[in-house]
């Protein structure tokens, strides 16, 4: 069910609305062509700086609470995580720019949360494990990233946001962030990870986005 005051809009045609025109950008037609399974967009000004997007028509929710994790694939050690599990590790906060494919971008956010290399220790990954699988909780988003890029010291899976709690439609309880990628790396209400032995490809990924996501 499309929420009151939503548009279903893609993304590409979302960027050349807001450069004012009749011209859809690169891929525009066949946006068009696939619109009934095109992101959510809560209206047109952003909140906050942030665009929302969601690629599925139920909305995830957390109650503050209960919100396990679970990760699992080559580990010696699959674990479920509560939340209350998670707030007692080690927390990371970190300020970054955030830049999303289409073109906007939100300056010196900070999140805080623990590592994705801390929880990786708690599952102590096999040798055969080269790549890690960021599965959302609405059943349809994943995105991943090497091994090495997981552990990196900027990776981290925030469950707040500027100082407060996330906000349920930014992500909450947890949602992945790699500052040095553009956002559809950064996967929401993240429940899952999988540690797989070859790199899987994303949602966006398998409908033409870069796998290199880096930033140029």
């Amino acid at each position: 069910m499309q929420a009151p005051g939503q548009r279903r809009i893609g993304r590409r045609i979302f960027l050349a609305l807001l450069a004012g025109g009749g011209v859809v950008a690169a891929g525009g037609a066949q946006a068009f062509g696939a619109i009934g399974r095109l992101p959510v967009i809560k209206g047109f000004v952003p909140q906050d700086g942030f665009y929302y997007y969601t690629v599925s028509s139920d909305e995830p929710t957390f109650d503050g609470n209960n919100w396990p994790l679970r990760i699992e694939g080559l580990v010696e050690n699959p674990v479920t995580l509560t939340f209350h599990d998670l707030m007692a590790l080690a927390q990371s906060d970190q300020v970054h720019d955030y830049m999303c494919v289409t073109g906007w971008a939100v300056p010196k956010v900070r999140w805080q949360g623990p590592l994705v290399s801390t929880r990786l220790d708690i599952a102590r990954p096999l040798p055969t494990a080269s790549a890690v699988s960021f599965d959302s909780a609405d059943g349809v988003y994943t995105d991943s990233l090497t091994m090495a890029e997981a552990r990196r010291p900027e990776v981290l899976l925030a469950h707040a946001k500027d100082g407060a709690p996330l906000a349920q439609d930014r992500g909450a309880a947890l949602r992945l962030v790699v500052p040095f990628m553009f956002g559809y790396k950064g996967t929401k209400w993240v429940n899952r990870i999988r540690l797989t032995a070859t790199q899987e490809i994303g949602y966006w990924e398998q409908r033409g986005y870069d796998v290199d996501a880096y930033l140029k």
